[in-house]
């Protein structure tokens, strides 16, 4: 049995891949890197919005979280200011957690600090 390319659990478990990789940045620092350019490459494939949403989402993350780690690891050598570095890593943990709430409720990824009423 053949099974479809872009049905929506192949396209989920794209968005969960990324996600994973990019947490295990931490780790392991070219995950984060493989899992940009494998979001990347899928993107175009992805057909429904909301996994299309979750990419773009890791994809921010990854280029906005790469550029505030490297201003914080420039502050840290050069001013002896860990913080920005560690405020860094708190955002993009904190746009991961997002990302996995999403992806858990197979929503689009948007701020946990949005309140419904």
């Amino acid at each position: 049995m053949k099974t479809n390319r872009t049905s929506p659990n192949v396209e989920k478990r794209f968005a969960v891949l990324g996600l994973v990789l990019q947490a295990l940045h931490v780790l392991f620092g070219v995950t984060a890197v493989l899992g940009m350019f494998l979001t990347l490459s899928q993107l175009k494939r992805l057909k429904q919005p909301v996994w299309i949403q979750h990419c773009r989402w890791q994809l921010f993350t990854f280029w906005v979280g790469a550029a505030t780690y490297a201003v914080g690891m420039f502050i840290g050598v050069t001013y002896g200011l860990w913080w920005p570095f560690i405020l860094a890593a708190v955002w993009v943990s904190y746009r991961l957690l997002t990302s996995l709430v999403g992806i858990a409720t197979n929503q689009p990824a948007q701020s946990l600090l949005t309140f419904k009423a």
